[in-house]
């Protein structure tokens, strides 16, 4: 009884990896744009698996999505918290980051996108 039980967690897990591993997310990214507007940094988004991280123009994150792919909950992320002269848009980075509920493998990259915001991403 034991040994199926371990075999069917196993199973399930990799079944879960496989499914990860096919939407083709993974991999690390530039933001290009928020909401269409041009960034002036260089944010990143790194995407492994489940686990999300980068960095905004001072301060890095890290979370894992909660949902199952292509659908996105990484809310909360946790972030550092370093004094930064200037902001120069991490905090609409952060927020639009926060809430984004779905990610869509394009031409160029991935885009986020939720309910109030939307991200363009590129590859590297």
């Amino acid at each position: 009884m034991t040994f199926s039980k371990t075999a069917m967690i196993l199973g399930l897990a990799l079944l879960a990896g496989c499914a990860t591993a096919e939407t083709g997310l993974d991999g690390s990214y530039r933001l290009v744009s928020i909401d269409g507007r041009a960034v002036i940094e260089n944010p990143t988004l790194v995407i492994e698996g489940q686990r999300l991280s980068g960095k905004g123009s001072c301060n890095s994150f890290s979370g894992e999505n909660k949902a199952a792919w292509p659908a996105l909950d990484a809310s909360p992320l946790a972030t550092t918290r370093r004094a930064c002269i200037n902001d120069n848009g991490e905090t609409a980075y952060f927020r639009a980051l926060d809430q984004a509920t779905s990610a869509t493998l394009t031409e160029h990259g991935v885009d986020l996108t939720g309910p109030e915001h939307s991200l363009r991403f590129t590859r590297e």
